[in-house]
């Protein structure tokens, strides 16, 4: 029999806790992943609540606090109905305000883990391509049950990520120094590819993207072998 404190101390029995047997198969599905390794990817203690949100970050995801006490992830620009044709809008918005949601916020608290470190930038964040949250990467909410789908964002996430992203993520070497310009053979060269003999409109190796990376070798070093 597991004791009160290990129950406590235990990132998923919590959450099952007043779940009838009946349910606990829907229940587990419904498990974030964010709740069950917080510790690891926010840097918190074991067993942590998100904290209040004294500032707005649209990286970030927001939780608000239930009349139990309980925390759960604001689900404002949630579709009310989840069927098939809905189901991606709802993983989508689920956690996730936008500036005019924080502005108009009143006396509404509004809790966060705040920012995911490492690796699981890699893992956790997306592409958000209609800038509704905000511009670039946001994290998103992954429950157990669409483990699947975090692991396949991954490699877009990675393709779309900054040598500087990689390097901070543990990816690229943190001794490799890529505060420099790309030059080749005399000449810089910016993001896209384009020479340039003006260093100021020159890119940085930490601002390439990997894919920009690659587009560079194939394209411009490749038409010069």
């Amino acid at each position: 029999m597991l004791t009160e404190e290990q129950i406590k101390n235990n990132s998923v029995l919590p959450q099952l806790i007043n779940t009838p047997i009946l349910e606990l198969g829907d229940q587990i599905d419904k498990i974030l992943i964010q709740s069950i390794y917080a510790k690891t990817i926010y840097g918190v203690e074991e067993g942590s609540n998100p904290t209040l949100a004294t500032e707005f970050n649209a990286e970030y995801l927001y939780y608000i606090k239930t009349e139990k006490g309980e925390f759960k992830l604001v689900d404002i620009h949630c579709p009310e109905v989840v069927d098939a044709v809905t189901e991606i809008a709802y993983d989508n918005a689920l956690g996730k305000l936008n500036q005019t949601d924080w502005e108009n916020r009143g006396d509404t608290q509004y809790y966060t883990y705040g920012k995911a470190s490492g690796m699981w930038k890699l893992i956790l964040y997306r592409v958000d391509s209609s800038n509704e949250y905000g511009e670039g990467k946001t994290e998103k909410a992954y429950t157990i049950n669409n483990f699947n789908s975090m692991v396949n964002s991954c490699g877009d996430i990675v393709y779309s990520s900054t040598l500087g992203e990689l390097q901070e993520a543990g990816v690229i070497d943190a001794t490799t120094n890529l505060n420099k310009y790309l030059k080749v053979a005399g000449v810089y060269y910016n993001a896209n590819g384009v020479p340039t003999t003006d260093i100021s409109k020159a890119t940085k190796l930490s601002d390439f993207t990997l894919e920009q990376i690659i587009n560079f070798v194939t394209v411009v070093l490749g038409s010069e072998s």
